[in-house]
């Protein structure tokens, strides 16, 4: 790590070989991460999480294991010392203080969340907009939202005049259980109010409504998918894309299980008797038997209009779906060790992290296809022309 005129940081690909921190590398999505960091950096690790933990089959020369509490700010200043790269895995985002960007800020080590909470990258962006003297690079939402679907965006962007919508779908597989932090996010936004933006002012919906059908390529077909939480896209996208109406949509492969959470969220719309943050363990073993079923295939999709055309981009992960939200935590985080974004200093919007070239390689070496519509029908994209 190197400085740069200024004081801003500077990385190379010399501290490719550096120590990552991964806060809340025991989760669901943080061991995908520290997975995805172990192949493709040569890094050194230090997981943190408030319990003691094994490995888990990580190779022990690179992986520690740290235990700490990410409100400890004296911990994670010890913790930060001498790291490249601070990677914040630890959700849910929504009513999380913004702790760990704070020490990484005090630190000047470069941070890397998955937050998809809009309220939380608010308060983010706000504690860097705050911030005096040099700052390090801070990458918020370095997950399916908005980092993902912004790539998508980026694709097929520059064959629309200027975009009137977007769209994203989340669809991922539910094999395999989900952490109780998972749950208590989709848990939290079930019948609650918010806002989405769109080109004549917010409209108020609720969480996990309004059900539709969405045609991903085939084998993948044909999945259900609800209005569902408040992400971050709708105050970024407006930004990023100069777009003002945007809209995010999730849904599973069990039906019976995306069904029984839209009934839940109406009873809790009408009655709101029901605590169902309360809930989340009981869920997690539900979600965890269902799994046992579920598919391993997930899959993304961006659709975005002007005035005349539509296009439609995906991304589809025959197995190992549930990699895709962690994945643009482990190519932020490479880009900034490989000394790809050298210049960086505070905020960086993700469709700048990695082009659209870098993006369709990083997916297609793991075996996820990319496809877009240019409206007649879906074809697989080989390179960045599509």
């Amino acid at each position: 790590m190197e400085r740069a005129r200024g004081g801003a940081l500077r990385y190379n690909s010399r501290v490719s070989q550096a120590r990552v921190v991964v806060v809340g590398g025991h989760g669901f999505f943080g061991r995908l991460v520290v997975d995805g960091l172990l192949a493709s950096t040569r890094a050194s690790i230090a997981v943190v999480s408030r319990r003691r933990h094994a490995l888990d089959g990580w190779d022990a020369q690179r992986v520690e294991h740290v235990q700490a509490d990410q409100h400890d700010p004296r911990a994670l200043r010890r913790i930060l010392a001498g790291a490249a790269v601070v990677v914040h895995a630890a959700g849910p985002y929504q009513g999380l203080a913004p702790s760990v960007l704070a020490a990484a800020l005090e630190a000047r080590v470069a941070y890397v969340d998955l937050a998809d909470d809009r309220s939380f990258v608010r308060r983010a962006e706000q504690l860097v907009a705050d911030r005096r003297g040099a700052c390090p690079p801070v990458l918020l939402g370095m997950s399916y939202v908005p980092a993902l679907c912004a790539w998508m965006v980026e694709l097929a962007r520059g064959e629309l005049a200027a975009l009137e919508r977007i769209r994203c779908v989340a669809s991922p597989g539910s094999r395999g259980s989900r952490g109780r932090a998972t749950l208590e996010s989709l848990l939290s936004s079930a019948g609650r109010a918010f806002d989405v933006p769109r080109r004549h002012g917010a409209e108020r919906v609720h969480g996990w409504s309004r059900p539709v059908r969405c045609e991903y390529p085939a084998p993948f077909g044909a999945r259900t998918a609800y209005l569902a939480i408040p992400v971050a896209d709708f105050d970024l996208f407006p930004r990023w894309f100069g777009c003002a109406d945007v809209e995010f949509r999730a849904g599973s492969d069990l039906p019976l299980l995306d069904r029984g959470l839209w009934i839940v969220a109406g009873a809790q719309r009408w009655i709101r008797v029901l605590p169902l943050v309360r809930c989340a363990n009981a869920m997690a073993r539900i979600v965890g038997l269902a799994g046992r079923i579920g598919s391993d295939a997930g899959a993304g999709m961006v659709e975005l209009a002007d005035a005349r055309h539509v296009r439609r981009v995906a991304v589809v992960a025959r197995t190992g779906g549930q990699r895709l939200p962690a994945l643009p935590a482990a190519f932020a985080t490479a880009a900034l060790l490989e000394g790809r974004l050298r210049d960086a200093a505070g905020l960086v919007a993700a469709n700048q992290v990695l082009t659209t070239e870098q993006f369709v390689h990083a997916m297609r070496t793991r075996g996820i296809a990319v496809w877009l519509d240019r409206g007649d029908g879906w074809r697989e994209v080989s390179d960045a022309r599509g």
